[in-house]
């Protein structure tokens, strides 16, 4: 049974829905994670950046450079994959492309403040 309360609002986007589904697509999370994201913040909520679990399953609309794909894991490695996107502040398909690219942050087990902090410090070692 899913306990999940859920609360709908509709909202006239006055000219930014285009703008709004192309972030979330650039984002690789779904128009509601990222609009809660934006409110929770613009509101104060400390807790509200981060989207439920269940959240992270709702599909994204479909652009011409993904494709979906369906994988079977053992429970285990499923809540391990959630648990490591939560901890770097990335969708499912965001942190398992990123594994997959050998980003070093995401292979080490860092989340995004510890990657902005290498990519600061990269930059710095560049300039």
């Amino acid at each position: 049974m899913n306990t999940l309360s859920r609360d709908f609002v509709t909202v006239d986007m006055r000219g930014l829905k285009a703008a709004l589904v192309a972030r979330a697509q650039a984002d690789r999370v779904s128009v509601s994670v990222l609009v809660r994201g934006a409110m929770a913040r613009d509101l104060g909520m400390a807790a509200g950046g981060k989207p439920h679990p269940v959240d992270t399953a709702v599909p994204i609309a479909s652009h011409a450079t993904s494709v979906k794909l369906s994988i079977r894991m053992t429970r285990d490695e499923a809540r391990r994959l959630a648990a490591g996107a939560r901890a770097a502040g990335l969708s499912r398909g965001a942190y398992l492309a990123g594994l997959i690219a050998n980003v070093p942050v995401l292979s080490a087990g860092g989340g995004r403040a510890e990657h902005i902090a290498t990519l600061v410090a990269s930059n710095a070692e560049l300039s």
